[in-house]
């Protein structure tokens, strides 16, 4: 049995199966998101090798075009990055709330928003996200899970 064998398994299903020399009990299983998208399995093989298996995590987008408090989302989640696709003549502040304001997790100045511009920056956040943009020639795409 190969560890492609086990793609698209349950996390139970996969702790009940036995890889090769890896014995299930070895493994050690995680959850970093409340619907589970974010599975993670690690386990130690007799020969001391470290093995890692990650499901495929869509991420979600959300098109920003207007001058306006956006909030994208509203629970806690992953800032993939920001794709910025005009010049914009404001800067985009991006919060950890629900609304506009409160913890800032970055601010993008005029000066960094070339068009065709990509900024990765997969970083958690707690409360939910706000992007912040006072210019009505804004387009921009975040990425997020």
């Amino acid at each position: 049995m190969s560890v492609n064998d086990n793609v698209g398994l349950t996390g139970d299903e996969l702790l009940s199966r036995r890889l090769g020399s890896i014995d299930a009990a070895n493994f050690n299983v995680s959850s970093k998101s409340a619907d589970g998208a974010l599975f993670r399995v690690s386990a130690t093989q007799d020969d001391g090798a470290l093995l890692r298996m990650s499901s495929i995590v869509p991420f979600t987008y959300s098109s920003i075009t207007t001058s306006a408090q956006t909030a994208v989302k509203s629970s806690a989640g992953v800032l993939h990055g920001v794709a910025v696709l005009a010049n914009n003549i404001s800067s985009l502040a991006f919060y950890d709330n629900t609304v506009s304001g409160g913890t800032t997790i970055f601010t993008l100045p005029v000066s960094a928003m070339a068009t065709s511009t990509w900024w990765q920056f997969d970083t958690n956040f707690a409360t939910g996200l706000v992007v912040s943009s006072g210019s009505s020639n804004t387009s921009v795409v975040v990425s997020y899970i």
